[in-house]
Parts: structure tokens; sequence; C-alpha cells
């Protein structure tokens, strides 16, 4: 069952969504990304300290996670970047949005299969680039099987929908032929 913080979380996102003021925009994402690091921050301490169900994680970290990001999306969506940081973010996004549903498909079981690389309990260089390799295969998964299929989904679907109207079902093709005399 999906968790009351998670569904608070969107309600939230939805009323942010319907009040933004395009005025106040900059203030709201600052707001929502302190809440998105003050969460992560939260959830990265609470897991360390003894006790931790009694000082309400994960539902402290969900929410301030979930709440900073429902503030800092309306910002995300309606900036338009001229230079940059964010203008090569865009950039980025555009070359990999082709791609993007075909990553989404993929990288959790790519993931799942790569569980057996050897993992590093702190951050070092050696967890960084472990991380690295693995966001990059499952890019390069995204990116050969949209060469191989999604790239070709339009011609596939034209040909297949020429070749069933050369080819129609027995029962079809009679309401076709009624159709085409009705005219008459």
């Amino acid at each position: 069952m999906l968790p009351w913080v998670f569904l608070l979380a969107w309600v939230f996102g939805a009323l942010i969504n319907l009040r933004f003021d395009q005025a106040k925009r900059g203030v709201v994402f600052a707001a929502g990304l302190a809440m998105l690091l003050a969460g992560c921050a939260a959830g990265r301490y609470l897991r360390i300290i003894e006790g931790r169900e009694a000082l309400g994680y994960p539902v402290t970290t969900h929410l301030l996670v979930g709440l900073g990001f429902a503030l800092a999306l309306p910002w995300l969506v309606t900036s338009v970047p001229r230079a940059g940081l964010l203008a090569m973010v865009e950039r980025m996004g555009r070359k990999l949005g082709p791609i993007s549903y075909t990553l989404y498909l993929t990288h959790f079981p790519l993931l799942l299969l790569m569980q057996a690389w050897p993992k590093s309990p702190t951050i070092d260089v050696r967890s960084l680039l472990s991380y690295g390799a693995k966001v990059a295969l499952c890019v390069l998964v995204a990116v050969v099987l949209y060469f191989l299929f999604e790239r070709h989904t339009k011609r596939v679907r034209a040909g297949v929908t020429g070749w069933l109207w050369r080819h129609p079902a027995p029962g079809q093709q009679r309401e076709r032929v009624a159709d085409s005399t009705a005219g008459r």
C-alpha cells in the first residue's frame, strides 16, 4: 500500500502547481531546493543514529524530499535557460530525450543484473567510478536499443497499417466493401 506521505507530497505538488505565481518562482525554487537538500541530509543523518524510528525516519525524509521537489519543480519546468550550466543541461536533455523511454524501461533490469558489482561502503573514487560506469552502461544500452528498434517505430507502424489495409481480416473485408459502395 502506498504510504500516506507520498500522497501528501503529491497533493502539495498539485496545489503548488495550481497556485504557482511566476513572480515568486525564484523564492519558491530556493525554498524547495533547501527542503530537498535538508531531506537528503536528514535521511543520511537519521540512518546513522540509533532510534531512527522514534525520530520519524523515513517519513521525515520522504516528506522533506517530496515537498522540496514539489516546490522546485514549477521553476524547473518554466525556466528557459539561455547560457551557462542550465543551457548545457537543456542541450543534453534534448539529445537524451528520444531515448528516455527506452532508458526508463531498461535501467532497472540492468541495475538488478549489476548488483554483483563490488560495492564500496564509503563514497570514494572507486564508488564514484562504479556509479558512473553503471549510468554509462544504462545509457549505452538504451541508445543501442533505440537505434535498433524505437527509431523505426513510425516506419514499422506505417508498414503494418498499410499491410492490414491491403489484407483485411475476413469479417472486416465485407464492411469495407459495403462502405465503399454506400456512396453510389
